[in-house]
């Protein structure tokens, strides 16, 4: 248990972003050791941070804080407390746990690693040459139909 003595650094309303290898998962810290999340089941669950963070890396990342205005750090623990319990439509394209967690923060439902993968997939179907005769879709109905990177969820 000496894991839970580690220090996070999270304030309530932060967004954690965990490394989970290939992805991310998203969180919001709702208190001292708590998060609320949404799982890819659609559940938001408020779990102790350390046992959703496990052992994978992370750190606090408000990733839009330069750019968007920020809700009260009270009104983003209020919000997400309310939604503890319920399920959505989960959704890897339009609305994961970081739409989720941006959406708590921010009150738009976003995804960097969303737009990033679209990005990635775009330039290497756009570099191939055998895209079109493929059937696969390219350029911006490729980046705007695929993987929309915002939700109007709400």
């Amino acid at each position: 248990m000496a894991q839970r003595t580690r220090k996070h650094g999270a304030k309530p309303g932060d967004l954690i972003e965990i490394f989970r290898g290939a992805y991310q998962h998203w969180a919001v810290c709702v208190d001292d050791d708590e998060v609320v999340h949404l799982t890819n089941d659609g559940e938001v669950t408020c779990d102790n941070i350390w046992d959703v963070v496990l052992n994978d890396k992370f750190k606090v990342n408000n990733l839009w804080d330069g750019k968007r205005q920020p809700r009260k750090p009270l009104t983003i623990v209020k919000e997400a407390m309310k939604r503890v319990g319920k399920k959505v439509e989960y959704s890897l394209a339009t609305y994961n746990c970081e739409h989720f967690a941006t959406e708590l923060r921010y009150g738009k439902p976003e995804s960097m690693q969303i737009a990033k993968t679209a990005l990635a997939v775009g330039a290497g179907v756009l570099g191939s040459g055998s895209a079109a005769s493929a059937g696969v879709p390219s350029g911006p109905a490729l980046l705007l139909g695929s993987f929309p990177v915002s939700s109007s969820r709400r």
